[in-house]
């Protein structure tokens, strides 16, 4: 789940439910997915716990984040664009639309997305093309298929 989606969801879940904080848990193998977040202050480092997770044979520093309503309502997009190169590493098609709606099949031609999926898909092919995509252009794509020449059709404009 890209940056703007996972901001979709902290809005939504931090302004309509009474939640004062989300703590995130975050290995030390897994930094750098969280830079951007944390040098543009969204973000916060409340904790550090040495030698906390084993993984792989080898024990791991493990951060404690926290993401506070008013971060997410200060953080403006607009302001702290997605680094470029975040938007230039993208994955194939399938392994982008697995991890942003995971419940869509790619072999399926139907394209059936509830509406926080679409709000979701929207906003992550925002941050691919570097402009707003909408909701009402995810809705009238009808087949994967098509979703998956929009994305293509992103993925090549954002890498010029």
């Amino acid at each position: 789940m890209g940056l703007g989606a996972a901001l979709k969801i902290a809005d939504y879940a931090l302004l309509r439910w009474p939640i004062r904080h989300l703590y995130l848990e975050v290995p030390a193998y897994n930094l750098p997915q969280f830079g951007f977040a944390y040098e543009s202050k969204l973000i916060r480092m409340v904790g550090k716990a040495d030698a906390h997770l084993y993984y792989s044979g080898e024990w791991h520093t493990m951060y404690t984040f926290v993401l506070t309503p008013e971060a997410v309502a200060k953080f403006d997009v607009d302001r702290h664009p997605v680094p470029a190169q975040l938007a230039q590493d993208q994955p194939p098609f399938e392994d982008w639309l697995d991890d942003v709606v995971p419940f869509v099949d790619p072999t399926d031609t139907r394209l059936v997305l509830d509406s926080l999926e679409i709000v979701v898909v929207a906003e992550e092919l925002s941050i691919l093309a570097g402009r707003e995509i909408t909701e009402s252009a995810i809705i009238e794509l009808e087949t994967v298929d098509e979703l998956r020449m929009l994305w293509t059709q992103l993925s090549e404009d954002a890498s010029r």
